[in-house]
């Protein structure tokens, strides 16, 4: 059964549907809990932490999956599949693109959105739901990608078109505008990483 359109959600006098998403999203915070800024007891990562980076491989699986996130904020990050035989991005819903996830939980904390936009670009970015069961494979509990997430289709040029940094800013008819951040490290990591799978599949389907 598909999942309600995660960029419904309003705060509390919101359509029957938002707030059944309300609901699911709660559900997922208490597993994945939105934090931000600096830690409470040093049990958060400080901003200068090295990026978590996960490469995932699956027998039989026609892709490599890259993912990468600041420790200090999980629900925020970057993701792609690499085709193994020949080191293109399958990207979705564009083929190409990168995405950049959101998990439901933030998006529910901070009022929800009906567009997103990476300034001054201005480009509308097209948005869909994701689920990733494996969000807590070779990590801890407090540093999982997010379980249920929202996701943006960026463009190769726009992710590379931003070295110091990618935002995203979301916006509705209800709540404040919002933003957020993938900063240069886990930028830097991750085009890293994506480049060299990428190098290595297309050398190999050469040969």
């Amino acid at each position: 059964m598909s999942s309600p359109d995660p960029r419904s959600v309003r705060p509390p006098r919101a359509p029957r549907a938002a707030l059944a998403l309300v609901a699911a999203s709660a559900a997922v915070a208490a597993c994945f809990p939105f934090r931000s800024g600096a830690g409470r007891g040093g049990d958060l990562a400080s901003a200068d932490s090295a990026p978590v980076i996960q490469i995932r491989e699956y027998r039989n699986s026609m892709h490599t999956t890259v993912l990468a996130w600041a420790p200090e904020e999980p629900q925020v990050g970057l993701r792609v599949d690499i085709r193994r035989d020949d080191g293109t991005r399958s990207g979705a819903p564009r083929r190409g693109d990168h995405l950049l996830y959101v998990g439901t939980a933030m998006v529910q904390t901070m009022g929800g959105f009906l567009r997103a936009q990476v300034p001054p670009d201005g480009e509308l970015l097209l948005t869909s739901s994701m689920r990733d069961p494996q969000a807590c494979v070779k990590t801890s509990r407090r540093q999982c990608a997010p379980y249920d997430a929202v996701r943006f289709g960026i463009a190769d040029s726009v992710v590379r078109g931003h070295p110091d940094s990618l935002t995203v800013a979301l916006y509705s008819d209800w709540a404040e505008p919002w933003h957020v951040m993938v900063p240069k490290r886990v930028l830097d990591a991750y085009l890293r990483t994506v480049d060299s799978i990428s190098a290595a599949r297309s050398t190999r389907a050469a040969r």
